[in-house]
């Protein structure tokens, strides 16, 4: 087999590596700070509190035999079906 012979591609000398934030990238941060700091509070810690009041299964069980809870069952499925009907 013949070798086949590539041309010696020069490359632009690098920059040397930055450090730190560019201005620019520094107010994206702070700017960006509020809504991470309201996506914490309004939606992971609430999932995460469910998640971990849920993690005994017998809560379940004490949950089914509280008669409150199938009341606002069926509220729950009354409301939904008179709301979706009523269009």
């Amino acid at each position: 087999m013949a070798a086949i012979a590539l041309p010696d591609v020069q490359r632009a000398p690098s920059d040397p590596a930055k450090k730190g934030l560019s201005p620019w990238q520094k107010w994206g941060m702070i700017l960006i700070a509020p809504y991470v700091l309201v996506f914490l509070v309004f939606v992971v810690y609430p999932v995460g509190y469910g998640l971990w009041l849920a993690r005994h299964p017998e809560s379940y069980v004490a949950l089914v035999d509280d008669p409150i809870f199938a009341r606002s069952v069926i509220n729950t499925l009354v409301f939904l079906i008179v709301a979706s009907t009523s269009r």
